[in-house]
């Protein structure tokens, strides 16, 4: 697998690990981001698509890069999963990969 950045319209950028490669994007391990000080968005896990969106006017980018190029994560949850990166990810993604990928999808919803 690979590091995946995200760019946004104003330069601001987040990290994530692209745990499953397709034709036209990923699933992401996204890290937590901080675009503002006061709008930040927790760590999540979802697909992310590599196609040109023609209802998005601004300018992002998405990176696919080396998995040793050196990221300081927020989360400690996609720090773990990071730490495994390289030869053996596959099988230990298989393994723990359902369990993170469940509690990270659910990380936007409010908690009572």
């Amino acid at each position: 697998m690979s590091l995946y950045r995200f760019t946004n319209s104003r330069g601001r950028f987040h990290w994530g690990i692209a745990v499953e490669l397709l034709d036209n994007g990923a699933y992401v391990v996204s890290d937590a981001w901080q675009p503002t000080e006061k709008v930040s968005v927790p760590a999540s896990f979802g697909y992310v698509s590599f196609e040109h969106n023609p209802f998005v006017q601004a300018e992002v980018k998405h990176e696919l890069l080396p998995d040793d190029t050196p990221v300081a994560w927020q989360d400690k949850r996609v720090a773990e999963v990071a730490s495994h990166l390289g030869e053996g990810f596959a099988e230990w993604w298989a393994e723990h990969g359902p369990a993170i990928r469940k509690e990270l999808y659910k990380t936007h919803y409010k908690k009572d």
